[in-house]
């Protein structure tokens, strides 16, 4: 399976995989975390997952051709990098059993409310395997149009959004006596960036050349106007107050969305939920992927055996062992946790340290 990707694939992984799930939950999530000033919360998260994806992706591109398993038996030696995979397959393992769960029932609440649980794992997990079973390189390509329509889908909508809200309910922007809140506020959106770290697994070649470093910051700026503008027009809807109180507070803005004298976008709901299940379904197909391939660098085995282990695994424990209410609970609390550290705290460190040595 080949494993090289174009800038432009770079840029839409990111963007599935961060956006994915987590568009659903930022506009509840961001409004319960700094209120009516949640777009400088977000706005602050942005610049720094941005300047983490800026030493990710050059620590991809100094090493050019390889992976973190490649170069950080270099930079720190073999016993320490060795533990660094451990945690990284372990923390993606554990990502990916939480969202498998957390979209069935998303599924299952918002469309499919008679379908049970298993079944819908069961097909998310087989799609998901089919997927990332083909490699990066087609799960690439598949993100490049998935991502496309998303954008296409997303914005306009947005843009309704806007029109039919009330501006009323997203002020004051900006009150000086709630900086504090603001700024803390952004512990509980770490786990709306979480997914750079995946870049860690793709090798920068000279396909990618100095480009790859800066469509990996502007897929994160992007992330973070996407994820502004959806919690503003989400709070426009349906108020600060009645926001709070819907889980999928975006589902239920979209569906007080109604353009009755356009054909396309009378439901606007289904529309954009459609297209938003295909970004899911690639960003749980690049979990997959990532999974197996730090996978692979631990146990010795065909790489098909480890692709069908992962995939049992993945369904047992999230259909036998985790339920909605727990998933969501660790979400909150061990997922953010393990993020700050495979997202920034290691891959930093490995940068300064190969900067230090001069590697």
């Amino acid at each position: 399976m080949k494993s090289v990707v174009t800038n432009r694939q770079i840029f839409f992984i990111l963007f599935l995989l961060i956006t994915g799930y987590s568009s659903i939950s930022i506009p509840k999530d961001a409004i319960k975390a700094a209120g009516t000033g949640a777009w400088l919360t977000i706005l602050l998260l942005t610049i720094l997952f941005a300047i983490a994806a800026f030493f990710i992706s050059s620590l991809n591109k100094k090493f050019e051709g390889k992976t973190i398993f490649e170069y950080s038996p270099l930079i720190v030696g073999k016993p320490i990098a060795y533990v660094i995979n451990i945690f990284y397959t372990s923390y993606f393992l554990f990502v990916l059993i939480l969202i498998c769960r957390s979209v069935s029932e998303f599924i299952k609440v918002t469309f499919m409310p008679l379908t049970p649980i298993w079944a819908m794992l069961f097909i998310i997990v087989a799609v998901c395997f089919y997927i990332s079973y083909k490699g990066i390189t087609n799960v690439g390509r598949l993100c490049e149009i998935y991502g496309l329509l998303v954008i296409v889908v997303a914005f306009p909508t947005i843009i309704a959004m806007f029109f039919l809200g009330d501006i009323n309910y997203i002020l004051p922007f900006f009150d000086i006596s709630q900086v504090k809140e603001y700024v803390f506020g952004t512990k509980d959106l770490i786990v709306a960036f979480l997914g750079i770290e995946v870049l860690l697994i793709i090798p920068f070649g000279k396909v990618n050349n100095k480009k790859g470093v800066l469509y990996s910051v502007l897929a994160v700026l992007s992330i973070g106007l996407l994820y502004i503008l959806l919690a503003e027009a989400s709070t426009m809807i349906l108020g600060i107050n009645d926001i709070l109180n819907y889980d999928n507070s975006l589902v239920e803005g979209l569906r007080e969305t109604s353009l009755p004298n356009t054909f396309l976008l009378e439901r606007v709901d289904h529309l954009f939920l459609t297209v938003g299940m295909m970004g899911i379904i690639s960003g749980l197909s690049i979990l997959f992927y990532t999974t197996v391939e730090y996978a692979t660098k631990l146990i010795r085995v065909n790489k098909n055996i480890l692709f069908l282990s992962i995939g049992i695994t993945t369904y047992i424990v999230s259909n036998f062992f985790i339920d909605g209410e727990l998933a969501t609970f660790l979400f909150d609390t061990v997922v953010p946790i393990c993020g700050i550290f495979t997202a920034f705290i290691i891959p930093i460190t490995l940068f300064l340290i190969a900067k230090v040595k001069k590697i």
